[in-house]
């Protein structure tokens, strides 16, 4: 058989499918560019798990109607610029790729008012563009994501229950939460409030992230502090008197991202 170049959706497909597992993927994603907007209201709902749709509204600085058509195109990114920027990395995002994924197995509308400014909007239909129009918003920017992988059944059948992903999605925005508490985190499932947590301190915003699932006595609850050089470390951990059976509650951050590298729980068990 000879060699042949990839239809250029199927290449796109195929590169979406690295990115894009499932609805928490996508909502992984549209969370790390609107808190590089600099948003401190963030509202997340899904339908049917995700795959009818997802949607985050937000209050950042907004999009400029000239960029709308570069949000899903590939390797278009407002963070980098030249080879040098890779070794200075603040933002959450960076790569340039995660719209372009979206687009390319779902349907996505982006909303958005830059600075307050009239509000336009475009979408992308799995990988078609569309123009780009006047759109209601007021402020920030609202991202819709719809029918995700209905082009690709293949895909959805690897899928979980609905509700199951719905819970996927709120661990995403819990593991946010964690990592930006002076940031207001709301999410609604088929319509209902699973998730509601205000602007709030490090450790408060703790608490109430593990208050979700369990009962949580504060007291028992103590801070750790320490600096070496650069580096800076805060922790909040238990008192001996309360105690899990497992590790599954033992969540490391970096720079504001999620780590899950065994050795270091293994140092934090053992420390």
């Amino acid at each position: 058989m000879r060699i042949k170049l990839l239809d250029p959706l199927v290449a796109q497909r195929i590169a979406a499918g690295e990115v894009i597992e499932r609805p928490a993927s996508v909502l992984r994603e549209l969370l790390d560019n609107a808190l590089d907007a600099g948003a401190k209201t963030l509202v997340a709902s899904v339908t049917d798990g995700g795959l009818e749709q997802i949607k985050l509204m937000d209050d950042g600085e907004g999009i400029e109607k000239e960029d709308l058509p570069l949000l899903c195109e590939s390797h278009a990114t407002s963070k980098v610029r030249e080879l040098e920027d890779l070794y200075h990395i603040q933002s959450m995002g960076f790569r340039g790729e995660a719209l372009y994924s979206i687009a390319a197995v779902s349907s996505i509308t982006i909303e958005s008012s830059y600075q307050g400014k009239d509000a336009f909007q475009i979408t992308v239909d799995n990988g078609k563009k569309g123009a780009v129009l006047p759109s209601s918003t007021r402020k920030g920017t609202v991202v819709t994501v719809e029918q995700l992988f209905a082009e690709i059944p293949a895909r959805r059948q690897f899928l979980k229950r609905p509700s199951t992903e719905a819970t996927m999605c709120r661990q995403v925005l819990q593991e946010k939460a964690l990592a930006f508490p002076e940031v207001a985190f709301r999410f609604l499932s088929d319509g209902k409030v699973r998730l509601d947590l205000p602007p709030a301190t490090k450790r408060q915003r703790i608490l109430d992230v593990l208050a979700i699932n369990q009962n949580i006595v504060p007291s028992e609850m103590i801070e750790l502090y320490d600096t070496a050089g650069r580096f800076s470390l805060y922790a909040v951990c238990s008192t001996p008197a309360l105690y899990r059976s497992d590790r599954s509650h033992i969540k490391l951050f970096v720079n504001k991202r999620p780590v899950d590298e065994y050795s270091l729980v293994q140092a934090v068990t053992y420390g």
